[in-house]
Parts: structure tokens; sequence; C-alpha cells
């Protein structure tokens, strides 16, 4: 047994150093004379190579300079290697490693099982990849990447995981969940499936800014949670010039956040607007009975016009009407003081209806 070890020993070693051809056989090799071969039914017919395991080729005399390990791979160029079993490197400077992978490109790798690159440059990494676009890298599972200067990531043919792309000299675009981006970011949904920003520090914020090439920043799309001033959950879209949108818990409020601190109130309307609105339409809807029709009911109690008289001079203000004070403190009801209005030219009305009947009384008496 010491006998055979030594043996196998000095074998090696010649194995690792000689420059012509060295063996170590179980069964027979066909080795070039500049080769080397550890194994066995090993075939190197190249220049200056060297297989070691069972059943691998290096079929073609006119290349050089590869190595083979493992069992039935094959390599047919120069500079290049397969490692594992029944790999097949056909392309110069190229490598395999794994299981069942073939290479067929300048300058291409494939590692994992069952992979393939064709594209020069390329590079697939772990099961079932194919990598056929020029300077094109699959890794992953079951993906297919045919676009040149471009990365792909996924596990499945249909709708990989991440994709970027060269695509010109402009700039990169950036694919989820497709292999064909259309823009600089790219995201495909199915059904039922969302994109999620989550910040796991409670009190705070996070967003998405969008900005000039100037580095201004024109834009920003923010969520906070447990904002102060009672608005909990806050969704803020903010502008550069203050033109500011904020959703919180079904209320929108348009403005600066600033302009909002005298409000004490705001939080009670589901829109609000600092500044204003312009608009062609606007449409108010009342509960029923606060329309001013009950005027011209029978039993309505007109106010004879002395009391409305002394009603003005002690108040300052019609009847049933706010004042400017309660105006300015507490804002304007636009459907409810429409209607006090009408109320108003109804009652105006049922005075000069009056008026007419007693001038004509006094007409009739003459």
């Amino acid at each position: 047994m010491k006998n055979k070890l030594s043996f196998l020993v000095l074998a090696f070693g010649l194995f690792l150093t000689t420059n012509s051809n060295a063996q170590v056989n179980w069964t027979t090799n066909t080795v070039n004379p500049t080769s080397s071969a550890l194994g066995g039914g090993n075939t190197v017919a190249g220049e200056t190579s060297t297989v070691v395991g069972t059943q691998n080729n290096m079929n073609l005399s006119t290349k050089r300079s590869s190595f083979i390990a493992g069992h039935r791979n094959t390599v047919n160029n120069s500079f290049s290697f397969a490692l594992g079993m029944s790999n097949a490197v056909q392309s110069t400077q190229s490598g395999a490693f794994g299981v069942n992978n073939y290479v067929d490109a300048l300058n291409s790798f494939a590692i994992g099982h069952s992979n393939r690159t064709s594209g020069s440059f390329s590079f697939a990494f772990g099961h079932s990849n194919k990598a056929s676009g020029a300077f094109s890298f699959a890794i992953g599972r079951n993906t297919v990447n045919t676009k040149n200067y471009s990365f792909l990531i996924g596990f499945d043919y249909q709708r990989p995981v991440f994709m970027a792309t060269k695509d010109n000299i402009i700039g990169a675009k950036v694919g989820i969940a497709t292999d064909d981006p259309q823009a600089r970011l790219d995201i495909r949904l199915g059904d039922k499936q969302e994109i999620r920003i989550q910040s796991e520090v409670p009190n705070t914020f996070g967003g998405i800014s969008f900005k000039h090439s100037d580095g201004s920043e024109n834009w920003r799309i923010r969520a906070f949670s447990n904002f102060a001033g009672g608005y909990d959950n806050i969704l803020s879209i903010v502008s550069s010039k203050n033109d500011n949108l904020w959703i919180a818990a079904g209320k929108t409020l348009i403005g600066d956040w600033f302009d909002f601190d005298p409000c004490t109130d705001c939080d009670e309307y589901k829109l609000f607007v600092k500044k204003g609105i312009r608009t062609e339409k606007v449409k108010v809807e009342l509960a029923a009975g606060i329309w001013a029709d009950y005027v011209f009911k029978s039993d309505y109690n007109l106010k004879p016009l002395e009391e409305v008289e002394a009603f003005i001079n002690t108040n300052g203000h019609l009847p049933n009407v706010p004042s400017a004070t309660e105006i300015e403190k507490e804002g304007l009801n636009l459907g409810e003081m429409d209607a006090k209005l009408l109320e108003k030219i109804e009652e105006l009305t049922l005075y000069v209806i009056q008026l007419k009947k007693e001038v004509n009384e006094l007409k009739s008496k003459k």
C-alpha cells in the first residue's frame, strides 16, 4: 500500500511539473505530447492543455492552453476551461462550471446547471438560463436575456424580477417584472400586486423626489406616520413653489403646510384649500327644508317692517343673517348663505306685494 501511494505522489508531481506529455491513468487517455491527463478515458488533442477526471474531451488539435476537470466535459477552443460534468465549451477564452452548461461565444461563461451562453462576453448563472445578447447577464432560473449590454435576474421566463439595459448612449433602462423596459424605471404589476416603500421607524417620513438636472427639487412625494397636529398619517405632494397637497384620513389640504397653523378646524373638512379656488361651475347639495320656499307658505311669520327696522338699528344686519364678525370668525357656508339670501329676497317680494296692495287701496279711495 505504501509503495502504491508513493507511486501516485510521484506521478502527480510529474503531472504538475512537466512541459511534455504526462499521464496518470485508470484507463487509457489519448493525450497530445505537450499536454497532460489525470484519470481515464480522456482525450486531449490540443497543445499545452490539462485534463483531470474521466471521459473528458478536447478534440481539436489546433486549440491550446485549456483546462478540463470532472466527467464528460468538452472543450473545443483555446484558453478555455470546463469544470464539473457534461459541460461543453466551444469558444475561446470562455468557461463553464457545474453540470450540463453550454458555452458558445467569445469570452462567455456559464456557472450552475443547464445554462447556455451564445452572446459574446455574456454570463449565465443559476439553472436553465440563456444569455444570447452581447455583454448580457442572465441570473436565476429559466431566464432568457437576448438584449445587448443588459443585466437580468429572474426565476420565470415570462416575468423576470429585475432587468437593466444600457439601451443606448443616452442612458440605461431598468425593468422589474419585464424584460423590455420602456423607461428609465419600468415596473410591471400583476393582479393584486403592489409597489411598496416602507419605513421601519415610527414618527418619521420617507418619500420620492423629482428633480431637474440642476439639482433643484421640483416635486416630492412623502408619506408621514404619526404626524403632529392631529393628522396622524399623511401623504403629501410638495412643490418647491409651495403649491402643496396633503391627504390624511380622507381629508385633503392644498397649500403650504405652515398656512394651516392658524386653522384649528381644518381637519374637520374633507377638502381645505388656502388662497382660494377658481372654477366655472360649483354644485352644492342641500338637505331637505333648507331652501327658502318656506317663506311663501301661509303659516310663515313675516316680521313687520317696523320690527325689521328696529332689529337693523340695534344689530347692524338683517334678521336671521350672520353678522360680519361671525363670518370673519366662522367662515361662510355657501349653500346655507344662498338659502338665507333667497329668504330675504322672498321676504322683500312679500313686502313689495303688501305695499302694492296698500297703494292700490289708497288709489281706490280717491
